[in-house]
């Protein structure tokens, strides 16, 4: 049997396809559907892609009304293309289902300062979908989209979101997404823009046993300290042999994930990983919280060795980290969790961090605010706390630890201004077989100061352990 295809294309005008194959009968082809085309120079051969936002020659080249309109179902074996511009307008506008149900959806819309695609419920289906919005100007949203589903049989089969306005990293609309998103296994779900990501919908995977790690992904590291990142709820199916990662990364934006579990690991992480030129906290978003969990964080058995790992950079009186009741764990790879803040608190939790047996590092520097402020409790292998203040005037307690910590080695340091009060430490055991505690605190000058504050009972179970407490200060211990 030989194929059907669908194809309609046109310099700059609008198209409107009717309905293309039915979910009983389905086009034994492929779709494509372009208004991009043009070129120049007398007798010139028309290309796709001429009529785009990069050139920014929209106004002059592309309908003013939506530039394809998608209110009638497309149904094909093969793979679903759509190439559309306008000016003033959406690039495509959807309100109609899109399946392929052997092969790719792949759209890519450019609008001037409207929707590059816009798509608010209806939904797309395939092996892997790829839809990329962009705009020479601030948008509505680059891309505006709705639920996705990926093949049942489509192993590996993945979801690429990307908005940008071109050359302009900011807060305008990036990507807004809602709806229910459904996964195989194997599938990499990634959002990328230069701008805000507002990804709402509910995210299904089926667990992962494709043989190769997949990796949930928010990056606005192209943009700026303003592109913020919202993620919606994400469900795995137990059973997993591989991976499945969780990625938020930004450029000094804000993070604000939700309840995450995930058999592999979770980076959150707002100073730019992989950027030429780092965030820091003097470049970071000014005042806000940098990064604020909404639910548990809970790393599973095939972490490796990223476990749960948490970079902040904070601006002003905005925290770091803020952990709030929130427990994290993880199964492998231990808590690594690094902070460079200002006047706020660099980071601040009362929950749980469950990491038994592994290594749990906490490592917060802060001008003149607390560099760590937890009151939950601590289980790890060896840990490792370490808060500093830059300032030789601060004041504020530069490490409170009062939650029972119970592991194998720690080690609390801290290294304050003028603060009244260096260390504040609560109970601690140490495990049989294991080795010390090590406590150091110190001023900018020796005097009478609080160096160290410890209550809480001590419990050595290891044979041959030391109990060290040192200070430039006052060391004032009365845990039994």
């Amino acid at each position: 049997n030989s194929g059907i295809n669908f194809i309609a294309k046109s310099a700059g005008s609008a198209i409107n396809p009717g309905t293309i194959g039915s979910s009983t009968l389905t086009l034994p082809g492929y779709v494509l559907i372009d208004n991009t085309f043009g070129c120049t120079g007398t007798g010139c051969t028309p290309a796709s892609g001429f009529i785009n936002t990069t050139t920014n020659n929209l106004a002059s080249l592309a309908t003013t009304s939506i530039g394809l309109t998608v209110n009638n179902a497309i149904y094909a074996v093969g793979a679903v293309t759509e190439n559309g511009v306008s000016s003033g307008s959406q690039g495509i506008g959807i309100s109609a289902t899109i399946t392929s149900t052997g092969s790719n959806v792949v759209l890519n819309g450019g609008t001037t300062n409207s929707y590059g695609v816009y798509d608010p419920s209806s939904l797309i289906t395939a092996n892997n979908i790829a839809i990329t919005g962009t705009s020479s100007g601030a948008p509505s949203y680059d891309v505006y989209i709705g639920p996705l589903t990926i093949n049942t049989g489509a192993t590996g089969g993945s979801i690429t979101i990307t908005g940008n306005v071109i050359g302009t990293p900011g807060a305008a609309g990036g990507i807004y997404q809602s709806g229910a998103i459904t996964g195989v296994s194997g599938t990499n779900i990634s959002f990328i823009s230069n701008n805000n990501i507002s990804q709402n919908g509910a995210i299904t995977l089926a667990a992962n046993t494709s043989g190769t790690a997949s990796n949930i992904t928010y990056d606005t590291t192209t943009g700026n300290k303003t592109s913020t990142i919202g993620a919606g709820a994400l469900t795995i199916t137990a059973g997993s042999t591989s991976a499945i990662n969780y990625i938020i990364k930004t450029n000094g934006g804000t993070i604000s994930p939700p309840a995450i579990s995930v058999p592999g690991y979770i980076l959150l992480d707002n100073t730019c990983p992989g950027c030429a030129t780092p965030a820091t906290a003097a470049t970071a978003a000014v005042s806000g919280n940098a990064i604020t969990l909404g639910g548990a964080l809970s790393a599973g058995t095939l972490a490796g060795t990223t476990g749960v790992t948490i970079n902040a950079v904070a601006n002003g009186t905005g925290n770091g980290l803020s952990q709030g009741a929130n427990a994290i764990a993880s199964s492998a790879g231990g808590v690594t969790i690094t902070v460079n803040g200002q006047t706020g608190t660099g980071y601040t939790g009362s929950g749980a961090i469950t990491a038994t047996g592994q290594a749990v590092t906490i490592n917060a520097t802060t001008t003149t605010g607390s560099a760590i402020n937890d009151t939950g409790a601590i289980t790890g292998g060896i840990v490792t706390i370490s808060g500093a203040q830059t300032t030789a005037t601060a004041t504020a307690t530069v490490v409170t630890v009062t939650g029972l910590i119970t592991a194998n080695n720690v080690t609390i340091t801290g290294n304050g201004g003028a603060a009244s009060t260096i260390v504040s430490l609560g109970a601690v055991t140490i495990n049989a077989g294991g080795g010390n505690l090590t406590v150091t605190a110190n001023d900018v000058a020796a005097g009478g100061n609080t160096g160290i504050t410890q209550t809480g009972a001590i419990t050595d179970n290891a044979v041959g352990s030391n109990i060290t407490f040192t200070s430039n200060n006052i060391i004032n211990q009365t845990g039994a």
